[in-house]
């Protein structure tokens, strides 16, 4: 036999004895190959095969299940279907961003119960009926600052000139009546011997600064023949008969007098 050909035979036979494979990873004498390796793409997960056709959990399910999502931690459980249905379940609804919207808002100087966004406060019920006690000699009808309240009972501020057919029939039966309220008098231009001034609620810088709520400035007028000094930040009675008399501007028709008491006599005590 020539060289050559014995010595192709002896390559071909020293092949066959070692196994060795080709550049495909295919073994050349038909042996079975070694188990695959998985390379992980350094932007994907590794997934590894489980040797039954399914290549390992959902990550999706996964993120569900530890409350993480593929873009980061979520803040729970997304909501149901329920959930989206109803208003009430709605996020924000139940209560949570109300107390920040307060809190922040407040921390920005507004007043609570003026919130921009908030709901309005709801007016005071107004009774179809009140009864006032009468006391004294005189009978007269006890009666405070907050039955006279406009803004209390109708929501009115300012107070316009149509406020007395808004009012309740309870309120505007007190014009004619003798009445007996307390308060205080307001500083007055001059300190002694005078017949008329301005009753106010409280001392507060609401009634004694130029300016105040009409309803809690009433125009005392005392009975003919007496006069009064001023009475510095004390309180009295003043009993006498109650007006309802409206006095505007007729330019702004804004209401500069509302409520009077006349032939009235002060009561300290």
């Amino acid at each position: 036999m020539p060289r050559l050909d014995r010595t192709a035979l002896l390559l071909a036979g020293l092949w066959g004895l070692t196994g060795c494979t080709d550049h495909f990873g295919h073994n050349s004498a038909g042996s079975s190959s070694p188990p695959a390796t998985t390379v992980a793409d350094h932007n994907q997960p590794l997934v590894q095969s489980n040797g039954t056709g399914d290549s390992g959990s959902n990550p999706a399910e996964n993120s569900q299940a530890s409350g993480t999502s593929a873009s980061g931690p979520t803040a729970g459980p997304a909501p149901s279907e329920s959930d989206l249905a109803d208003p009430a379940n709605s996020p924000g609804s139940r209560g949570e961003s109300t107390a920040v919207t307060q809190s922040s808002a407040e921390a920005e100087g507004y007043a609570p119960g003026t919130i921009p966004g908030a709901a309005a406060v709801p007016p005071a019920e107004l009774p179809a009926t009140r009864t006032f006690r009468p006391e004294g000699a005189e009978q007269a009808l006890r009666i405070t600052y907050d039955d006279l309240d406009l803004l209390k009972w109708l929501q009115m501020d300012p107070v316009t000139p149509d406020c007395v057919e808004k009012m309740p029939g309870w309120m505007r039966e007190l014009n004619g009546k003798k009445v007996r309220l307390r308060g205080f008098m307001k500083p007055h231009e001059i300190s002694t011997g005078f017949r008329r001034f301005v009753f106010v609620k409280d001392t507060g810088l609401c009634c004694f600064g130029p300016a105040g709520k009409i309803y809690d400035l009433i125009e005392v007028t005392l009975q003919k023949g007496t006069t009064t000094d001023y009475i510095e930040l004390t309180p009295f009675d003043v009993i006498g008969t109650f007006r309802i008399k409206i006095k505007a501007l007729d330019d702004t028709q804004e209401v500069y007098e509302l409520f009077q008491i006349d032939d009235a006599k002060i009561v300290r005590k």
